[in-house]
């Protein structure tokens, strides 16, 4: 059995979002040019360690335990399913990656970013209005870019002030409801009236750029061209913003008002101990109190 025969089955079996369908494809084509394998039955351990030695001379630990992750998890619905005997990826070692604090959007970055996104008068970065509801979007909801790219007008209710984040296009397959602050309201009220041209929206996407701008290929937003304007907004700021960040950038703020539980549902975590080891950090001055308590030597 070839991997392609491998991951069509596990495609049919499983039925994978698109998304996680192309990324196993990427692995799978990465694995196969740089070992050569394409057996599952010639697949061992040791290839798999030299390639593993390959990947971190030129890449993350965070890289190569994704790889890793996903052939386990290949190889691991192969031996369930009988359709292989072995899993040589599950005594292939993890990578020791540096814990480091999520990195976030400071306060003067995003005010700099929507007082350029405020100045209409540019040619670049257009339409603005628009990609300034984005920012704010993802940062007031804390929703992922494939989330936005997927999100449709009868997934919002203005009335309710809430937003449906669908299952099909989460990541990991759970469906949960957002609340809309204010401030987003105003916003979302703007764009609907400026889609709908008298028209019904229920089933259309809601950041549809192509109706204001036809310089984007194609009939909707894809989850490419949000990376892309955020990249050419991180050029124009001189700093890197984007839509993870602005997720971690809210769930930290958050996370510091104390209500873990709340801010797991918000950000969609089956499990609220993400939400913890990902966000929740010791205040400096809580922990200078602490030390306080020690005697004088």
């Amino acid at each position: 059995m070839t991997l392609d025969d491998l991951l069509g089955l596990y495609v049919d079996q499983r039925a994978p979002s698109k998304a996680t369908q192309r990324h196993y494809d990427f692995v799978i084509e990465l694995f196969r040019k740089e070992t050569g394998l394409d057996d599952t039955r010639r697949i061992s351990v040791d290839p798999i360690r030299t390639w593993r030695g390959q990947v971190l001379a030129r890449a993350s630990p965070t890289t190569w335990n994704n790889y890793l992750v996903h052939l386990r998890a290949l190889f691991a619905f192969g031996c369930e399913a009988g359709a292989i005997r072995e899993n040589p990826f599950r005594q292939v070692a993890r990578a020791r990656s540096l814990s480091r604090r999520r990195k976030v959007v400071s306060a003067p970055l995003m005010e700099r970013a929507l007082t350029l996104l405020g100045d209409e008068s540019a040619e670049t970065l257009q339409p603005r209005w628009f990609w300034a509801i984005v920012v704010r979007t993802f940062y007031y909801t804390g929703m992922r870019r494939r989330q936005l790219a997927g999100l449709l007008w009868r997934d919002v209710d203005l009335r309710q002030g809430t937003v449906l984040l669908r299952a099909e296009s989460s990541k990991n397959r759970r469906e949960w409801i957002v609340p809309i602050p204010p401030r987003l309201a105003d916003d979302l009220t703007v764009l609907k009236e400026r889609s709908s041209r008298g028209g019904r929206l229920h089933d259309h996407q809601v950041f549809r750029i192509q109706l204001f701008y036809d310089r984007y290929r194609g009939d909707h937003l894809s989850e490419y061209q949000i990376t892309g304007f955020f990249r050419r907004l991180g050029e124009a700021l001189g700093e890197p913003i984007t839509p993870h960040r602005l997720r971690h950038t809210m769930a930290t703020e958050l996370a510091a008002k104390g209500d873990v539980k709340a801010l797991s549902d918000l950000l969609g975590h089956a499990d609220v101990r993400t939400t913890l080891d990902a966000y929740v950090h010791p205040d400096v001055d809580s922990l200078r109190a602490l030390q306080g308590g020690l005697r004088d030597i």
